[in-house]
């Protein structure tokens, strides 16, 4: 089954989730700005990072990888094309 744009576009996602792609991108961009601002933050004060720092630091990247690919995923399931 399958729902039909304006355009004439097939996209297999339900009515309310077509714009999932594009917020879970917009998150992983949000997560990105927040390992970068993290890792600046680890750096300038380096003589106080403790070991569960650095696996926040983890964390975030697991975070911006993990909705970066369910993103690609929903996009694809749409009927959109990154590439």
């Amino acid at each position: 089954m399958y729902n039909v744009d304006a355009y004439g576009n097939r996209y297999y996602l339900s009515t309310g989730e077509v714009y999932l792609p594009t917020w879970l991108f917009l998150c992983c961009i949000a997560y990105l700005a927040e390992l970068v601002y993290w890792l600046f933050f680890l750096k300038k004060h380096h003589e106080h990072v403790k070991t569960v720092h650095k696996l926040m630091a983890a964390v975030l990247v697991i975070k911006v990888l993990n909705l970066f690919f369910e993103s690609v995923r929903s996009s694809c399931s749409c009927g959109l094309t990154w590439f």
